[in-house]
Parts: C-alpha cells; sequence; structure tokens
C-alpha cells in the first residue's frame, strides 16, 4: 500500500473517533431491573359445607395480594404467581353464582417459594344458625415422614352440633390436609393445622419427625383362656408407621419354647395407620392352639398350658417393632380321683 493510501486510513479512523466524541452528552443509564419476586401457586376446590360432594362452581375467589379468579363450573380454581412475602395471604370466597350460600374468609393460608398450596373452601349456607365454637382434636399431634394422622373440628352454633365440614389449611408447607381433616407429613418441621367455619377458628400442632419405627399402638389377644382341648385365637392390632407397614405378624411361644408365626391381615384403614387381624377371606380364627402336640403323658395332660403371644410389624425402611406378649392359657384335664371304697 502507497504511503498515501496508508494516510487516508488514518485519517478516516480519526474522523471516525471525532465525530463520536461530537454526538453529545451519552444517555443517562436505565433504571435497574426490578429484584425477581418469590412466588408461589394457590390451587383448590370451593364446596358446600353442609353437603362436600357438591361444588359452588362460579364463585369469585380473592386474595390480599389483589389477585383474584373465578372457579370453573366444578369448583376448582388456581392462581400463580403469588408473592411469597410474609409467607401466608388471605383468601376470600364469595359465591356470586348461588344466593343461598355466603362468604369465607380463610386468614394465614401459607405460601411457599416454587410450591403449590391446595385448600378445599367449605361455605355455610345463609340459612344455616352461626357458628359459634369450635376445637380441632387432637390439639397437638407428632407423626413422621410420610405419616398420616386425622384430625376432627366439630363445628356447634348456640343451640347445638352443625352438620357441617369447616374449611382445613395449614399455615406452612410441612404437608396437606384434605378436606376431611387428614393430614399427610411431607416435610419435616413444625407446622400448624386450622380449621375455620363463618368466622370462628381453631387450631393444632404439628410435629414431623424423621422417619420412625412402627408403632404398635393396641393389641387384643381373645381368648386369653382355653379349655384342655385348645381351640382358636384371634389376635387384633392398631399399628402405624408413616414409611407404611410391610409386615404385620403375630409370633406364638409353645411351652417347649417352639415359635410360629401367623401373618395378620389389614381390615381396616391404611398400611400407613390401620387395625390387622388374624383372619383371612375363608377363616376368622386361624391361630390354632393344640394342646395334643404337647402333651405326652396322661400326666402331661393334668397340667395346664401356657402360650405366649405378641405382635411384630416392620415398616417399608426396614425398622420393627414388637409388642408385649400375651399368655393364653390352656386348662389341664382334670385329675382322676381315687379309688371308689368297695375297691379298697
Amino acid at each position: 500500500m502507497s504511503v498515501y493510501g496508508r494516510l487516508a486510513i488514518v485519517v478516516l479512523v480519526l474522523a471516525i473517533v471525532i465525530v463520536a466524541g461530537c454526538g453529545g452528552d451519552a444517555a443517562p443509564p436505565g433504571p435497574p431491573p426490578p429484584a425477581p419476586v418469590d412466588t408461589g401457586t394457590i390451587t383448590g376446590r370451593v364446596i358446600k359445607a353442609d353437603n362436600t360432594t357438591e361444588a359452588l362452581g362460579g364463585s369469585l375467589v380473592s386474595l390480599s395480594t389483589g389477585q383474584s379468579t373465578v372457579a370453573d363450573a366444578q369448583g376448582d380454581f388456581t392462581i400463580q404467581d403469588v408473592a411469597v412475602g410474609t409467607g401466608a395471604v388471605e383468601l376470600t370466597v364469595d359465591t356470586v353464582s348461588d344466593p343461598a350460600y355466603g362468604t369465607q374468609t380463610v386468614s394465614g393460608v401459607g405460601i411457599s417459594k416454587g410450591q403449590t398450596t391446595a385448600i378445599t373452601v367449605a361455605v355455610l349456607p345463609l340459612a344455616l344458625a352461626l357458628p359459634y365454637n369450635i376445637n380441632v382434636t387432637p390439639s397437638q399431634a407428632t407423626v413422621d415422614i410420610n405419616g398420616e394422622i386425622q384430625f376432627a373440628a366439630p363445628v356447634n352454633s348456640a343451640s347445638g352440633r352443625l352438620s357441617v365440614q369447616p374449611t382445613w389449611y395449614l399455615t406452612n408447607d410441612i404437608g396437606v390436609i384434605d378436606v376431611n381433616g387428614r393430614f399427610t407429613a411431607l416435610k419435616q418441621g413444625t407446622g400448624t393445622v386450622v380449621a375455620t367455619s363463618g368466622n370462628i377458628s381453631a387450631e393444632g400442632n404439628i410435629l414431623v419427625t424423621p422417619a420412625r419405627a412402627p408403632e404398635i399402638t393396641s393389641v387384643l389377644v381373645s381368648p386369653l383362656a382355653l379349655n384342655a382341648s385348645g381351640g382358636y385365637v384371634t389376635v387384633t392390632a392398631a399399628v402405624n408407621d408413616g414409611n407404611g407397614l410391610e409386615v404385620v405378624r403375630a409370633e406364638m411361644v409353645d411351652p417347649n419354647n417352639n415359635e410360629q408365626t401367623y401373618s395378620l391381615q389389614l381390615v381396616s384403614g391404611t398400611t400407613k395407620d390401620g387395625t390387622y387381624r388374624s383372619q383371612d377371606n375363608q377363616t376368622t380364627h386361624d391361630i390354632l392352639i393344640d394342646p395334643n402336640l404337647i402333651r405326652q403323658s396322661q400326666e402331661d395332660a393334668t397340667q395346664p398350658l401356657t402360650y405366649s403371644i405378641r405382635v411384630y410389624a416392620r415398616d417399608k425402611s426396614g425398622q420393627t417393632a414388637v409388642s408385649e406378649f400375651f399368655d393364653v392359657v390352656v386348662a389341664g384335664i382334670d385329675a382322676p380321683g381315687p379309688p371308689p371304697d368297695d375297691l379298697i
């Protein structure tokens, strides 16, 4: 390149720099972008407090954050992007589509970042007497992760019990509670369950602990006494565990210290909180005690025999629990009397 060509390039660069510098004051920087807001979602259903199988579709659902929506024909609603703020909001339902029902306000509904809070709002009919008293039982409860517990909250008016279901909800995200007050633990910590009806509310406190061993809350062995020929015994046990029970059985130790096991069947409740019994579809008493397997002589037959029965439970995490032993006594055969006098 010639000297004149290189000179032309230098002049062009200088001209660009000068023009850029003469463009006046630079525009001031804009405001910083707003800080991200932590939000959660509220979803739920609006139902009749006196008939929880019937929804109140078309109800207006409003939050203290200013957001609102209208429940669909099934009473379902969802409000997204609810600011977490202090961790709780107030929710008000107005049953504008059904003049027979009024409004229900629920204070302190827990909101967590990135989580969905579910709530079923039970609205009282306007013709019903106003609630006067409500109590949550149990008022204190401890349950392990994934465990369940049933709460109750009878609603009373000044003249007596009302046949209604309150609105159940939690003030934080330790678990979920359904329309009937059954709580399922999802997160370790402490929390509060609230039941509200009309303008009255009551609370219960919950402690969610790490997974624990099964809890055998009661055992019934019946009968505890059998005649000399033996017979059938029924074992019933109430057992709960957050992880769910995998095995529940009866263990019987005979007078010779031999052990036999019998599976107990779930007859009510769930594997997390249920009642088990020694029965199946064909037999109601499947634990047979046969003393003739023990007695070896006529002298043995006159002695009572003791069989010890306990309940064993194992959950899905492998943790176990056993109950105390319950003794079943088999009577001895009456010893022969002395010979008649005429034979002496």
